[in-house]
């Protein structure tokens, strides 16, 4: 949870480590959701299946009935993300952008949740918070009950203004469809909607979880 008791009350310090290992982020994500095998950029898979513990029986912790995985990742202005084509669609595809924001403390999945069984092929930006917080990611230094509001706002205002240059970048080298949808979890969700608020040229709608 971004909320985890021992992080909410955490100063998030600057700078964040060096880049995550983008197949970690999958086998952490195909393990807690039961996803299929994630497909690298070079069309191998992100690992063995024996690797997170299930077998062809499985069904429950990997089922192969499932949307495919193809996952890179990149940095843009500092900002690390995961480019993730969920669905049976080929990156240059004319696609769905949608943006999703993590929690505070937490770090990047890839992806799970909603977007499990989701009917239509999408390409999925997912950022990495830019600052330090225990073994995870923040948008900004203070959470809301840690009241400092001028600093959050602050930070909040910066980071929404950086996501929105990212959204524009990958709309300038990715065939779109329509207008991004950005959604966040916690503190993610309330850059969500800072983002939204500030740059509506850049959201088309705002889908909001615990903010």
């Amino acid at each position: 949870s971004a909320c985890a008791a021992g992080r909410m009350h955490s100063i998030a310090r600057w700078p964040s480590s060096g880049p995550m290992e983008l197949e970690h982020a999958l086998r952490m994500t195909a393990r807690d959701h039961g996803l299929p095998t994630p497909i690298l950029a070079d069309g191998t898979p992100a690992w063995p299946v024996a690797a997170v513990g299930a077998t062809e029986d499985d069904e429950e912790a990997l089922p192969y009935d499932g949307a495919g995985v193809h996952a890179t990742s990149a940095v843009f202005e500092g900002l690390w993300y995961a480019e993730v084509i969920l669905g049976d669609a080929s990156p240059d595809a004319p696609l769905p952008l949608v943006v999703a924001l993590h929690g505070r403390g937490d770090a990047p999945r890839l992806p799970g949740g909603p977007f499990r069984r989701a009917p239509t092929p999408m390409r999925l930006l997912i950022p990495r918070g830019p600052l330090t917080l225990g073994a995870g990611y923040a948008w900004a230094r203070f959470g809301v009950a840690q009241h400092h509001p001028d600093e959050l706002a602050a930070d909040l205002a910066a980071a929404s203004d950086r996501i929105a240059a990212l959204i524009e970048h990958v709309r300038s080298t990715r065939p779109t469809l329509g207008t991004p949808v950005i959604t966040g979890f916690s503190q993610g969700a309330i850059l969500a909607w800072m983002t939204a608020l500030a740059h509506p040229e850049s959201v088309g709608l705002a889908l909001l979880v615990a903010g």
